[in-house]
């Protein structure tokens, strides 16, 4: 496939460009998945702690604190909201190559399930009293699962934290690739430019030197099918018609000195000084000269 030097130039420009704006676009996904870092991980360590709470507030109501079956009802409707933010939260972001080996959604989906199931029980016994035989099997189901709902809280977060980190190794991934792409795109480029224009110009140009000292007999190297090797060719061309013309300007000049010689009559040149530059054979004859030559 035959690439001008344009087209070589360009590509060269281009795939560093092209590298440079994969790496843009690798740390603008990461930026954006990570922006709500903060607020992610806050509001999962808070449904850690509320699940702490549940039990807590579960112990005491069923120790008789009537006045905390309210506080309980209403942290079960803290924790169903936040759950549901916690969600969300999440499904705000988007799934991209640098996020494809995470589960993050897998680990909520598990404190979803927990909480499906324990949810009635925490209803049920917060709106009955602690000595009723409904309250008594709720609050031992509560007892041994709730902590089962803070360790997958907590899961919830380790599994998120891992998943930061797992974005950032990917992105510096990506980072550390496209730098030794580009190192290698430019040390390619050097190479290719003194190979394919500066080798071929510097050539182009001695054999311009050489044709200036007169040697019409140096030609320039073909050795791209770009535009060097078409001006390589077109310096070929007119050194080709210069050396045509210099060989026809010799062929008339002997043609005319054959005449001059052949002439009958004894025949002289002279220039404005009166000095004679040259003669015939005949006139030769006629006024032999010394050996030192025409005066």
């Amino acid at each position: 496939m035959k690439f001008s030097l344009t087209k070589k130039i360009a590509v060269l420009v281009i795939l560093p460009f092209i590298g440079a704006l994969v790496a843009l676009i690798a740390f603008r996904s990461y930026l954006q998945w990570t922006e709500n870092d903060v607020e992610f991980i806050n509001s999962a360590g808070k449904q850690r702690m509320i699940s702490q709470s549940l039990l807590s507030l579960s112990i005491m109501v069923n120790t008789r604190h009537d006045k905390d079956n309210e506080a309980l009802s209403s942290l079960i409707f803290e924790f169903e909201e936040g759950l549901n933010n916690l969600e969300t939260l999440y499904e705000a972001r988007f799934e991209n190559f640098l996020t494809k080996k995470i589960d993050v959604l897998a680990k909520i989906s598990q404190v979803e399930n927990n909480w499906i199931e324990l949810k009635p029980y925490l209803l049920a016994f917060a709106n009955t009293t602690a000595d009723d035989s409904i309250a008594v099997v709720a609050f031992e189901f509560i007892k041994s699962e709730v902590p089962n709902l803070t360790i997958t809280c907590d899961n919830v977060v380790s599994e998120y934290q891992l998943a930061v980190k797992i974005v950032r190794s990917n992105t510096l991934t990506i980072f550390t690739v496209i730098f030794g792409l580009n190192f290698f795109i430019l040390l390619f480029g050097i190479v290719a430019t003194k190979r394919k224009i500066v080798r071929p110009v510097h050539l182009i140009e001695q054999a311009v030197k050489n044709i200036r000292r007169g040697n019409l007999n140096v030609r320039a190297p073909v050795i791209t099918s770009d535009e060097t090797a078409s001006l390589a060719v077109s310096l070929n061309d007119l050194t080709d018609n210069i050396e045509q013309l210099v060989s026809d300007k010799e062929k008339e000049k002997q043609f005319k000195e054959k005449i001059f010689d052949t002439v009958p009559a004894g025949l002289a040149i002279l220039i404005s000084t009166g000095k004679i530059i040259s003669i015939n054979k005949r006139f030769e004859q006629m006024f032999p000269h010394p050996e030192g030559g025409i005066h």
